[in-house]
């Protein structure tokens, strides 16, 4: 299905008949990004941090709707199998609690095959990864200019999708399995939970700014 004003209309439909009828108005989300450069003997490392935000958990749902039902589903309700989707984001992100969340993630573009580094420089990077992480989730805590017009209160939510291939061992199918097991270890050090059903991690701020697993 494509965006238009009758898929938000189907969509709102589709909260109601599901028992979360939201006026909340939606908003395309917003990308903020930092670029850092690590240049190792090797080669270099072009890393570029983001952060989404989508400002309501109606309009960080929205997109999986619309990916889920396509065009031949003309008035759904809690009814239509195809409805499992949307019922299940609507129970990872706690939708009763009406509050804002936003995805944190990192990209590396490498300038050769990273398994061509050395392992004392992946481990080097993996480190400077790691930090960036840690201060990245920081800042969001301080409420500085780093996550853009993010500014998260208690009950707010962080997201991140462990995904990506292990630096050694090129790009796989055991590699990503293997590098994203990795992400997904580095991201629970931070106050982000298990992987959910959507493959994706989330943490929930508390009244002190302090991210906790969800």
């Amino acid at each position: 299905m494509q965006e238009s004003p009758k898929a938000r209309e189907i969509y709102s439909n589709l909260l109601k008949n599901l028992g979360h009828e939201d006026n909340t108005e939606m908003q395309f989300p917003v990308t903020y990004n930092k670029t850092k450069m690590y240049y190792f003997e090797s080669g270099c490392a072009k890393v570029n941090y983001y952060l989404t935000n989508f400002y309501n958990k109606k309009s960080y749902i929205y997109p999986i709707f619309l990916d889920t039902f396509h065009c031949q589903i003309r008035y759904p309700n809690e009814n239509h199998p195809q409805a499992g989707a949307t019922m299940k984001m609507l129970d990872i992100v706690n939708f009763a609690e009406r509050k804002n969340i936003a995805e944190v993630g990192w990209e590396i573009v490498f300038d050769k095959q990273p398994m061509y580094f050395t392992m004392m420089e992946r481990l080097r990077l993996l480190v400077k990864l790691k930090a960036e992480t840690e201060r990245l989730v920081k800042s969001a805590q301080k409420k500085t200019e780093m996550f853009g017009d993010f500014r998260p209160v208690a009950g707010d939510m962080l997201m991140e999708k462990p995904f990506g291939p292990k630096m050694d061992l090129g790009f796989s199918e055991q590699s990503i399995k293997l590098g994203s097991k990795q992400r997904e270890k580095i991201a629970k050090k931070y106050g982000f939970g298990d992987i959910k059903e959507d493959g994706c991690q989330y943490g929930r701020y508390d009244e002190n700014m302090i991210l906790h697993p969800v």
